[in-house]
């Protein structure tokens, strides 16, 4: 697996417990020199794997080539089945693959449906139209729709290297793949930040972040959503 040097990036990730939360705004605004560079927005995906779920047991496993099949979109909706089933809503196909510490993203189709679905047949038909790209693409894996997740993000670039970006994603949640569509919170009590750049900004990134007041940690939403719903070790 050789990654893409056109979207090659390295990503740093940092819990921030909700009774800090003004302390890293405060570092935010005042010390970091991080610009708002997006509206925010909440992110949904559609994660696929194998039957066996060979994908998510090679990332908690720490292998060092990985890979992770996702359906995303989003929008400004906090419903997340009316994010889903809305008709014009944009669906990108995507393969993130990361080895070791670094990682790429390719897209590899887009679907936009002209009419509003039940939740079944909407993800009958994101699952039809993933499989054909697959295929498009050469990629001959059986797949199975695994879990949903979502969350609300913003979005920063330092105002010096604007190759250097932060998020902030927060009411992070996640939708067992079945009939109960009930909304499951997963960071109850903190945010997720993530620092992504290229690996010739390292340097760079780490001077920014040197005085960054929290801890780095590693961090999957698809795993730590999974792995409640199949109440396994993350």
């Amino acid at each position: 697996m050789n990654l893409s040097e056109n979207s090659l990036r390295q990503e740093i990730k940092y819990k921030v417990f909700i009774k800090d939360i003004n302390f890293f705004y405060s570092w935010l605004f005042t010390k970091s020199l991080f610009n708002k560079s997006y509206q925010d927005r909440n992110v949904y995906s559609l994660y696929f794997d194998t039957a066996n779920y060979d994908f998510a047991a090679s990332n908690m496993s720490g292998e060092s080539r990985r890979i992770k099949f996702r359906a995303r979109w989003y929008n400004n909706e906090p419903d997340f089945k009316n994010s889903f089933t809305k008709s014009d809503q944009r669906f990108n196909f995507e393969l993130k693959r990361k080895f070791n510490n670094l990682s790429d993203k390719i897209l590899f189709g887009t679907y936009c449906p002209s009419n509003k679905e039940s939740f079944l047949l909407r993800k009958q038909e994101i699952k039809r139209e993933f499989e054909y790209s697959l295929r498009q693409n050469r990629y001959n894996f059986y797949l199975r729709d695994s879990i949903f997740t979502g969350y609300s993000r913003e979005y920063y670039e330092h105002c010096v290297n604007k190759n250097i970006r932060l998020t902030v994603d927060k009411n992070i949640e996640y939708f067992a793949n079945g009939s109960d569509l009930k909304s499951n919170t997963l960071s109850k009590d903190y945010l997720i930040i993530e620092l992504k750049f290229n690996p010739k900004d390292k340097i760079d990134a780490l001077n920014i972040m040197k005085d960054f007041p929290f801890r780095q940690v590693r961090s999957s939403k698809y795993l730590a959503s999974l792995s409640q719903v199949k109440r396994v070790s993350y």
